[in-house]
């Protein structure tokens, strides 16, 4: 994927929105900032609800993605809704841990667990 593509894809589980990467790398302050645009993008459509972030096939994150990450949370929780993540590989869990976002955002060992809680 170009920078130029998507960074994401979503579809409609119930009434939970699934967030799957399209890359595996968000190393560059550009994807970062396209991803924050898709994220916001997708919270201005959908409002309230809930949002499972299904990492599978990221690997590597830098800081800007989890910033990303952090402003979409609050803004569900404010709005009554929540975020969830899961299948975090041991990378993305340890900088998790890390930044304590597993506090504001959940971590599930899978897709399916994540749906059902």
């Amino acid at each position: 994927m170009t920078k130029k593509g998507k960074i994401t894809t979503s579809h409609e589980e119930e009434d939970t929105t699934v967030v799957q990467f399209l890359v595996a790398r968000l190393n560059e302050y550009d994807l970062a900032e396209q991803f924050g645009r898709e994220l916001k993008g997708l919270l201005d459509r959908r409002g309230a609800g809930r949002i499972v972030l299904d990492c599978t096939d990221l690997d590597y994150a830098i800081s800007e993605v989890f910033c990303s990450l952090i402003e979409a949370a609050n803004r569900l929780k404010r709005a009554g809704g929540s975020m969830v993540t899961c299948n975090l590989n041991p990378f993305l869990r340890d900088v998790y841990t890390t930044m304590r976002l597993d506090a504001l955002i959940p971590v599930y060992g899978s897709l399916d667990e994540a749906l059902q809680r």
